[in-house]
């Protein structure tokens, strides 16, 4: 008998299953009804791949590229349809494992077994394709055949070889009830177009899975996939580019490739070796775990940039509300770790989703020592967070996805194995298949848990993983969710906001309530956030905070479809505004509508307070009384200097060269000077001051926002709003009979001055009840001009000091009146 055609035996497929490479001794050719050994010529059209009937995608290509194929379409199998692969593989051979009997050959095999080279003229007789391997495949206790063939008889010769061996090997076999030509799909109902399709899927599957094949690539296989690439491309999401189709090829170093053939050993100690492996290790869920890059090795990455950027602290869990304004879009503080601590599943009865997905995953993550918090999840979740990890490694790394699953092992099977253990113990390995194809059950899914708690645990070391949007919508975090001061988030979720309070605005020409409701363009997506007095809503990429709505007496929540015009709806109304949200499903609505419900009836600002007040009484809360001004602006001055992160202001007059602390050895305490040393420190500071009429009262607003604004000049964080405009012009805001009359600072809302004082001239004051500001000493009594007018110069200064002031002030407003608009 002539040993095998090793030529063939060059390739050896080293990046997705690397203990099954595939055999070619077979090759489907011209059928033939001959049985027994013969010889063909080379011109006999070999393989059929030249045929003009086949596209020319599939023209001119080499059995090794047919079979790289086969792998990549098999290993992008998606979860539903791997779950009726199972499903028919259980029902078949009833199994309870889509993991078939490891270890097992494949063996392919037609009527008649031809060659396509004078090299390979000989063909052999079942007997002598079964004696191939029987000797060295017992060795390595190997006894289950998985046979494939068109032809019934070929399948009961096997059957009749094997009793002769004393049925040493379980015959498997899945009958295929067609073959498929070109344009076989087409022709074909959907129903039985599903049925072939699912037959060969099954059957590429258990092929490619096995520990050897015996055989080589089928014509059913090849045109299955240009059938689905053909006819049924949009629907079936198995094709794949042909420019990704880049895979590494190693060769087998026992093959001798110019000089003579060492036989059929060759082949045998490998496969034998091979099985043994596979027989001790007994490890098939290696075959189906997926391994995520990680981008970079620096694990530091940022850290000290970030931490001296917002200047916060390390040892500090909570972000500084300075992150909001600076938009850093960073949800952790690094240095801080984030690790998952505990997976529970629990199996829920859904009448849809518990055929692929039975059980749902209560996960607990720990930030810090002070922050835990619990999600809910399916297996599709990860899968879904996997995907988009893995597609941005792809994009970091500029590889193909190719290789973000390769190995990479050496030349031998005990460096390859070594080299598994430490991808597994460094880099993040997912689970490939779902909770029904893995066959989960109550007593394995402690061991899934497991896996994906490492798994995320891995992950989440990165800071460029973890900080990642899919990541972050997995844990239902954002750049809000551990910001200082602005409490503890109650629920967060990328949800759909309408892009217009008014739905029937957007109806021009015909006015339908809904009508443009279901188009896409009239929502966009946001990242809506819930804290205990207020929802607010970011941009999703660049982290700027929209409008937050406050929780006040006018709060109100609605989900019919008659208030919100749109299915899994939420109307949402204040005193300032209507917004109405959409959620994905009604499940998730009805969640976010009780988180509302939660905090409305939780919130004190909902209730009607004493004199309409906004806010509510509060009992033993510390306060200080200022009689007079001196007292009042010595403490705000020490306030300012005490600020970490913001500075508020509305004053109805704000002189900037006031004095805050009199006397004081020079002008850093003058309250200008003194908030632009802050903002230039980093203090954010926000002031509101009326926008005076020239005509009516000389205020000198203009002056005060352009000294102000002129003393942060680098950072620019003064910001000065003079409201409201006095224009009369239709459509425009403006207000003749009323000014902001507020006085009031506040420092990191934390700390309120509220009263009666405005930050100006005048306002300064001791119990002596001085009668001019910048003097020193104070005046009792009045003198008449005359008694003014004998005075020495020296005397005069005091009681001219006022006037001077007062001159000051009208020169201000004169040149405020000259570049006034």
């Amino acid at each position: 008998m002539e040993p095998f055609p090793t030529k063939r035996l060059d390739q050896f497929l080293l990046s997705y299953t690397p203990d099954c490479f595939f055999l070619p001794i077979t090759n489907c050719s011209i059928p033939s009804k001959i049985d027994g050994n013969q010889t063909i010529t080379i011109d006999a059209n070999v393989g059929h791949w030249s045929n003009p009937i086949i596209p020319s995608v599939f023209q001119n290509r080499t059995f090794n590229w047919y079979r790289v194929q086969m792998v990549f379409y098999l290993m992008r199998y998606k979860p539903e349809t791997l779950a009726h692969v199972q499903y028919t593989i259980s029902k078949q051979f009833n199994l309870s494992s889509i993991d078939f009997y490891h270890p097992y050959i494949a063996v392919y095999v037609r009527r008649s077994d031809k060659a396509t080279t004078k090299e390979m003229s000989q063909v052999y007789t079942l007997k002598q394709y079964f004696d191939l391997f029987d000797g060295n495949a017992r060795q390595a206790n190997i006894s289950t055949i998985y046979i494939n063939s068109e032809d019934e008889k070929v399948l009961n010769e096997f059957v009749e070889i094997n009793k002769e061996k004393q049925g040493y090997y379980k015959l498997l076999n899945l009958t295929l009830q067609k073959n498929i030509v070109f344009g076989t799909l087409t022709r074909m109902t959907s129903e039985q177009r599903g049925k072939v399709i699912l037959d060969f899927l099954t059957d590429l599957f258990i092929e490619t899975n096995a520990d050897l094949h015996v055989g080589t690539l089928t014509s059913n296989w090849c045109r299955l996939v240009d059938e689905m690439r053909l006819a049924l491309g949009k629907l079936i999401p198995f094709y794949t580019p042909e420019n990704i189709y880049k895979i590494d090829w190693k060769r087998n170093p026992s093959m001798n490739e110019n000089g003579s053939s060492e036989g059929v050993g060759v082949v045998i100690r490998h496969t034998a070796d091979l099985s043994k492996m596979i027989v001790a290790a007994n490890d098939t869920n290696q075959k189906h775990m997926e391994y995520l890059p990680y981008p970079d090795w620096n694990f530091n990455e940022e850290s000290e940039e970030f931490l001296q950027k917002t200047s916060s602290d390390k040892n500090d869990e909570q972000c500084p509300l300075e992150q909001i304004y600076l938009r850093c879009n960073k949800t952790f503080l690094p240095g801080q770790s984030v690790q998952v601590i505990k997976i529970e599943a629990e199996r829920i009865h859904h009448p849809v989703i518990e055929f692929l997905y039975p059980y749902l995953y209560t996960i607990t993550i720990r930030y810090g020592s002070t922050f835990e918090w619990t999600i809910k999840k399916r297996y599709k979740d990860f899968y879904y967070l996997h995907q988009a990890l893995r597609t941005y490694v792809t994009s970091e790394l500029a590889k193909s996805c190719n290789n973000l699953n390769s190995v990479r092992p050496s030349e031998t099977i005990d460096d390859h194995d070594s080299s598994i253990r430490r991808q597994e113990k460094q880099l993040p390995c997912f689970p490939t298949r779902n909770d029904r194809i893995a066959f989960i059950n109550e007593f394995s899914k402690n061991e899934r848990c497991k896996i994906l708690q490492n798994y995320l645990n891995k992950v989440l070391k990165h800071p460029k993983l973890r900080e990642h949007s899919a990541m972050r919508n997995f844990l239902g975090v954002s750049p809000l969710s551990f910001v200082r001061g602005l409490g503890k988030s109650l629920r967060e979720a990328e949800l759909l906001k309408r892009s217009n309070d008014d739905y029937r605005g957007r109806s021009i020409f015909i006015r339908l309530l809904f009508s443009c409701d279901i188009f896409k363009f009239h929502r966009n997506r946001k990242w809506f956030v819930i804290k205990d007095s207020y929802i607010v809503y970011m941009k999703i990429d660049s982290a700027l905070v929209g409008f937050p709505m406050l929780v006040d007496h006018a709060f109100s929540i609605d989900r019919r479809f008659r208030k919100t015009k749109t299915t899994n709806g939420i109307r949402i109304k204040n005193l300032q505004r209507l917004m109405v949200i959409k959620c994905q499903s009604g499940y998730e609505r009805d969640k976010w509508f009780d988180t509302l419900m939660e905090i409305k009836n939780k919130s004190l600002f909902t209730q009607q307070h004493l004199f309409k007040s906004f806010a509510p009484q509060r009992q033993q809360q510390y306060a200080q009384w200022f009689i007079n001004g001196q007292p009042y602006m010595e403490a705000l001055a020490k306030a300012i200097l005490a600020a970490r992160e913001e500075i508020y202001i509305s004053d109805w007059w704000l002189s900037p060269e006031i004095m805050l602390i009199r006397p004081y050895q020079d002008d850093s305490m003058r309250l200008d000077n003194l908030l632009g040393k802050r903002a230039e420190e980093g203090i954010r500071i926000y002031i509101l001051i009326f926008k005076d009429i020239l005509s009516v009262v000389g205020l000198n607003s203009y002056h005060t926002k352009k000294q102000l604004v002129s003393k942060s000049p680098n950072k620019k964080n003064i910001k000065i709003i003079r409201h409201p405009n006095h224009r009369v012009l239709p459509g425009t805001e403006s207000s003749f009979l009323y000014s902001h009359h507020e006085k009031t600072v506040v420092i990191d809302q934390r700390l309120a001055f509220i009263g009666g004082l405005d930050l100006c001239w005048g306002r300064w004051d001791t119990d002596d009840h001085r009668l001019v500001d910048l003097s020193n000493e104070n005046i009792t009594e009045l003198k008449s001009a005359e008694e003014l007018a004998n005075q020495s110069d020296q005397e005069s200064t005091k009681e001219e000091a006022a006037v001077d002031t007062a001159k000051q002030m009208a020169k201000n407003n004169t040149n405020q009146g000259i570049v006034r608009i």
